[in-house]
């Protein structure tokens, strides 16, 4: 297997792993929102967006590899 065939696998598992995260952050946020935990709230959801702009880091990334090949 070559280096960027394995950077392929890593960023896919990445990406699916990383957008697990960010549901869950989500779902967190609006559990906690629910609970009047307003800023809490907040802190996680901005957790879950700071997740959705790595993932298109990463996406961006293997597209590069991608592109390579």
């Amino acid at each position: 297997m070559t280096f960027e065939q394995k950077l392929e696998k890593l960023f896919g598992h990445w990406i699916d792993h990383n957008n697990s995260h960010k549901d869950t952050f989500f779902t967190w946020a609006g559990r906690a929102k629910e609970a009047g935990l307003d800023e809490v709230a907040e802190k996680i959801e901005k957790a879950g967006k700071l997740s959705e702009e790595v993932t298109v880091l990463i996406q961006d990334a293997l597209k590069k590899i991608q592109d390579i090949g």
